[in-house]
């Protein structure tokens, strides 16, 4: 075991299983999920991992990740998708890495981190809950939204819409959705859409649209 290599999962939206630290290799298992039967379909959702590394060691150290026991020598894509971060929440971005993975849940690629630093992985782009309520709060507040909660997630947050309404009945209504796994950062669409909806270029959809 390498005791230079510390992994940390003790910051708002880590996503691991179990980790373990041999040599300078890092095996991770996926967080289990239980799979979701919904449109007549099996749905999983074990795809993700964010997690930090910490070289407690004076030397940078190249560390080989590898993740549901992958082999870049029998997987069939290289240059895998993964983000990375100096800090946990925030300032992810995609780094170009050496291995391969099967564009699903099974990865082995090398990564660097420094003397004395910790390194955020994700194989996604985290967006965190902390972060996204007060940005999007505020945009709310700057493009004139209205914000409504309109009910709560089964760990007591809230749900929450913005509406642009505008005058009259029976006017058509467009329903955006965002956020509803967590890994998937299709929050950054729907903040650009806010910020255009706030816009005067919006003003003769608005006219004829709800949104």
């Amino acid at each position: 075991m390498n005791t230079d290599l510390l992994i940390k999962t003790n910051f708002e939206g880590a996503r691991l299983g179990s980790a373990s630290v041999k040599d300078n290799t890092i095996y991770i298992e996926l967080l289990y999920d239980e799979p979701v039967i919904a449109d007549w379909n099996r749905h999983d959702y074990r795809l993700h991992f964010t997690f930090g590394v910490e070289n407690k060691s004076d030397q940078d150290q190249k560390i080989r990740v590898c993740v549901t026991g992958g082999d870049r020598k029998e997987l069939p894509y290289s240059s895998p998708l993964i983000f990375a971060s100096d800090a946990p929440l925030s300032g992810y971005r995609r780094v170009e890495v050496d291995g391969a993975s099967d564009q699903f849940n099974t990865y082995d690629f090398d990564i660097i981190v420094a003397a004395g630093k910790t390194q955020y992985l994700a194989n996604c782009l985290p967006r965190f809950l902390s972060k996204l309520v007060p940005m999007f709060d505020k945009l709310a507040r700057s493009t004139g939204a209205e914000r409504e909660v309109f009910g709560y997630s089964i760990e007591g947050r809230e749900l929450v819409a913005y509406k642009f309404i505008g005058t009259g009945s029976d006017r058509p209504l467009v329903l955006i959705s965002s956020g509803i796994h967590p890994p998937e950062p299709d929050t950054l669409a729907t903040e650009a859409i806010m910020e255009f909806l706030g816009s005067t270029e919006s003003d003769e959809l608005k006219k004829i649209f709800d949104f």
